[in-house]
């Protein structure tokens, strides 16, 4: 086996335009496969790291939606009878989902926000920020490395301003 491997280099470094062709070739052919592998796993075969991440589900509005000034909306949008699919709600919707709701456990509210301009140690950054419900992190099941997190006090519009910060940040 040793003695083929010396005659492939020797080939190869005989023809060194065929070898850079090839080389590119491969380098190609194994960057875009390890892209499309590690885009396929993030989105389809890795779970959420919450509590009972299969019991999850994402609700979605058929039909006019007039109220709606602006919409976070992100991947494929299915349309019925000709009419789009939304999965944002307005906080008066969800309130309303909330209290009518006698299937699910729970539900939840979240939606983007801005960014922000962060300093610490003198080296500054940019976070996003997403505006979430006081039940989000408990019907996540997920509990602070510190500190505490939101809770449905949070929701009153008496609540001082509380923010959570991730532990990668």
């Amino acid at each position: 086996m040793l003695r083929d491997l010396k005659f492939a280099a020797r080939v190869l470094l005989q023809s060194k335009g065929w070898t850079a062709v090839v080389l590119l070739s491969l380098a190609l052919g194994i960057g875009a496969n390890t892209a499309l592998f590690s885009a396929v796993s993030g989105l389809l075969l890795q779970k959420l790291p919450v509590g009972d991440p299969d019991r999850l589900v994402r609700l979605s509005w058929f039909g006019d939606n007039d109220m709606m000034r602006n919409s976070s909306e992100y991947g494929f949008v299915r349309q019925v009878q000709g009419k789009n699919s939304q999965t944002t709600f307005s906080y008066p919707a969800y309130l309303e989902l909330r209290k009518a709701n006698t299937t699910l456990t729970d539900l939840l509210a979240q939606a983007p926000l801005f960014s922000l301009n962060v300093i610490v140690n003198n080296e500054s950054d940019i976070a996003s920020s997403m505006g979430v419900s006081g039940n989000f992190f408990n019907v996540l099941q997920m509990s602070p490395e510190t500190g505490r997190l939101l809770n449905e006090d949070d929701n009153l519009p008496s609540a001082p301003l509380v923010a959570v910060i991730s532990h990668a940040f």
